[in-house]
């Protein structure tokens, strides 16, 4: 089974520049795409209540449109 954590070497706080790498390295672990199978459902999530809330919208005007 694969991780997604990683190991991050740790760097003597004395040599200025192999700390600064580990803190580079550091920031580009965050830097990582997201895998597309973790995208999809997020912006279901997030758009499915948005449409369910423009259509219900829509619905109502459309009844109230008709009602008069």
């Amino acid at each position: 089974m694969k991780s997604d954590t990683r190991a991050i070497p740790a760097a003597d706080p004395n040599n200025r520049l192999e700390y600064m790498k580990a803190i580079v390295q550091t920031a580009n672990v965050e830097a990582e795409t997201i895998p597309l199978r973790e995208v999809v459902p997020f912006w279901f999530a997030v758009s499915s209540p948005l449409l369910g809330a423009l259509l219900g919208l829509l619905g109502a005007w459309f009844v109230a449109w008709f009602s008069v």
